[in-house]
């Protein structure tokens, strides 16, 4: 069967979620996109048809788990079309995941994929990209109960039979601090980005055919702005980094230098380029995503509760990126006191991008562009719900639209016996 235009793009547009983003979304279909966030020891989710907007509806969320004590932010990733998987973990280390299949959510109860290990848990948020149908590759940042600043990455992958990991990753005695970022531009490759403690920005990959050799330091005593030249970043900020990538061959990362600019690099298929600098005053790396082979929208919060967003966006020359409205310029983006953490993207498509956030009331705020123009507006944003309260918005969900977990012990296929 010949693949749709979409199918094809959607092996390609890789979006990166930062360290402590809430709220985390992906499309796997045209006009479609899903997004998730955990609140209340639940997993919520929310969705968009075009044809019938958001569901549920009127500022409902659906239930996707039973109650625990504590779960992280999730993760999202899509291997094809009418295909989501989203992983999270608690607060005993143990990692959860929930697909749909193109008809239902699975399995009727969260699957426990394993712990982290013996003393380590896991901080910061879990990263998740595929490289081809059945294949999923999740990496995590753990510590272990007495060094609470700096740990080690672990690697989980789903190779089509069954899960496998976590595999740990502390090589050459590197001790990160932010959670990792990974991002696929082709089959049988992923890319693994990290700052250690030392604010150096490191590098590891996976070929098809082995890892890299260890972990390699991303060159940060250079830099180029239009290969003019300017001051190289003093170290990057430890709080997260992205990576993305819109093409086979490439991938990008965006980090925040110890200046508070964003910092961007890529590998353009032979090498990698040097440092530049986008300007902006950022806590953390801002959300990244590409809806088409030479376009890059970012959006990024300043860090602190009721700042507002700030958005820029890029295409490729064939050559350099030109920035708009300029290398370090940015558009404001807000809503009445402002947002309280970071964005999340997802696009469906070319000439389509979607920013959720949450506002410094807990309401969940949604801001689209499509093609032409913004909806509702240029700095407008509609109102999907409360992040706060979930459970009271869920209640009148209909038994078709609601698939809530009932709490005991049971056995779930590809599993372990247990559920939260």
């Amino acid at each position: 069967m010949k693949l749709s235009i979409y199918t094809v793009l959607s092996g390609l547009i890789h979006e990166a979620v930062g360290a402590w983003a809430p709220l985390a979304a992906l499309s796997w279909a045209p006009s479609q996109i899903s997004f998730f966030f955990s609140a209340n020891g639940s997993l919520w989710h929310k969705y968009y048809t075009g044809h019938s907007g958001w569901e549920p509806f009127e500022g409902r969320f659906e239930n996707l788990s039973s109650k625990a004590d504590w779960l992280s932010p999730p993760a999202v990733v899509s291997w094809s079309e009418n295909r989501g998987d989203v992983f999270l973990y608690d607060d005993k280390g143990r990692t959860w995941h929930k697909y749909w299949d193109g008809t239902t959510w699975q399995p009727k109860y969260l699957e426990q994929l394993g712990a982290s290990s013996e003393n380590r848990t896991f901080v910061g948020k879990l990263s998740a990209a595929s490289w081809a149908r059945d294949r999923i590759d999740v990496v995590g940042l753990v510590v272990n109960d007495s060094h609470a600043d700096v740990g080690d990455y672990v690697h989980l992958y789903w190779d089509g039979h069954g899960w496998n990991g976590w595999e740990d990753w502390n090589e050459k005695d590197v001790t990160f601090s932010s959670p990792p970022s990974i991002v696929s531009w082709g089959p049988d490759r992923f890319d693994v980005f990290g700052i250690d403690a030392d604010s150096n920005v490191w590098h590891k990959y996976w070929d098809g055919q082995k890892y890299s050799d260890g972990w390699e330091i991303l060159d940060q005593t250079i830099c180029d702005v239009e290969k003019g030249g300017c001051d190289p970043p003093d170290g990057f900020k430890s709080d997260s980094i992205t990576a993305s990538s819109w093409w086979p061959g490439r991938w990008d990362v965006w980090a925040v230098g110890n200046d508070a600019q964003l910092w961007h690099t890529y590998w353009d298929g032979s090498k990698i380029e040097p440092w530049e600098p986008l300007g902006g005053s950022f806590e953390a790396a801002p959300q990244v995503i590409h809806w088409s082979t030479d376009r890059v929208d970012i959006v990024g919060f300043g860090g602190a509760k009721g700042d507002p967003y700030w958005y820029k966006y890029g295409y490729w020359d064939g050559s350099s990126w030109h920035w708009k409205p300029s290398f370090d310029e940015w558009i404001e983006k807000t809503v009445e006191g402002g947002f309280a953490s970071e964005p999340t993207l997802a696009s469906w498509g070319e000439g389509n991008l979607n920013i959720i956030g949450l506002d410094s009331k807990g309401a969940l705020q949604w801001q689209m562009w499509n093609e032409t123009e913004w909806y509702p507006g240029e700095n407008e944003w509609e109102v999907l719900g409360s992040m706060e309260k979930p459970e009271a918005a869920a209640a009148g969900l209909h038994n078709h639209q609601q698939h809530r977990l009932d709490p005991g012990s049971h056995t779930d296929e590809g599993g372990f016996k247990e559920d939260i």
